[in-house]
């Protein structure tokens, strides 16, 4: 048994549960190691949001993480081969995490998100705009619309992303991105139906009224209405 000699290539550690998350779990071969020319190592990092990387070049590609998040890549987005990034993450993990960093996302309201944080990293500007489609967790209600924002890295500025009403459904959100940076979707409040539903009776109510007085002041047009009214109704009595 010196050095391990005889003993079997193979070893079953079996299932174990994973009870940390944010750690590393380093093994090594003692085998496969004469710890000179040779080792065999490794690590498994264990993270408690779900992530994605992939290297994409000059053909572009999909990324997808966890049914919630898709990024398109058309063909030559990227003239070389980059390395894109993607991590979602929820308020309360983004939130202990500007803690630990000792930052302040200051002025942004962290109630009514419509998603998890989106943190896309890539490490050049593409060519192209980057097509993505993000799964809301919680639709806009009555008098509510969905509004896209973008983080900067440093956490210092935050931007709001104009969206087309084609782009946006009460569960998913379509957009185009240039930069990295870190993105959430908010329900806000909007006045924008009730503005055109008042606008609509106002303007029905003004065309009566404009009627009304324009039949008042000229009875005989209002005469010839009942007239024709009368004549279209005995006619239509005769054929029956």
């Amino acid at each position: 048994m010196d050095e391990l000699d005889d003993a079997s290539p193979y070893f079953d550690l079996g299932p174990k549960k994973i009870t940390q998350t944010s750690s590393v779990y380093h093994y090594m071969s003692t085998r496969n190691n004469n710890f000179s020319n040779r080792d065999q190592k490794g690590e498994i990092i264990v993270f408690d949001f779900p992530f994605v990387e992939e290297l994409l070049g000059i053909n572009g590609g999909t990324v997808m993480v966890a049914n919630k998040f898709e990024l398109k890549i058309e063909p030559a987005t990227f003239h070389q081969l980059v390395n894109i990034r993607v991590e979602i993450k929820s308020k309360d993990q983004l939130l202990n995490e500007l803690k630990i960093m000792n930052k302040q996302l200051e002025n942004f309201d962290f109630n009514s998100l419509a998603s998890d944080f989106i943190i896309i990293n890539f490490p050049q500007n593409p060519n192209n705009s980057i097509s993505t489609s993000i799964t809301l967790n919680d639709g806009p209600q009555l008098m509510q619309t969905t509004v896209m924002y973008r983080i900067n890295s440093d956490f210092n500025l935050f931007t709001k992303i104009p969206l087309k009403v084609s782009e946006c459904s009460n569960k998913q959100v379509k957009m185009d991105i240039n930069y990295s940076g870190i993105y959430v979707a908010r329900n806000e409040s909007s006045y924008t139906v009730l503005i055109i539903c008042l606008t609509l009776i106002i303007s029905i109510a003004l065309i009566a009224i404009l009627v009304g007085l324009f039949l008042w002041r000229n009875p005989k047009y209002l005469e010839r209405i009942r007239y024709t009214a009368s004549n279209t109704k005995l006619s239509l009595s005769n054929q029956i």
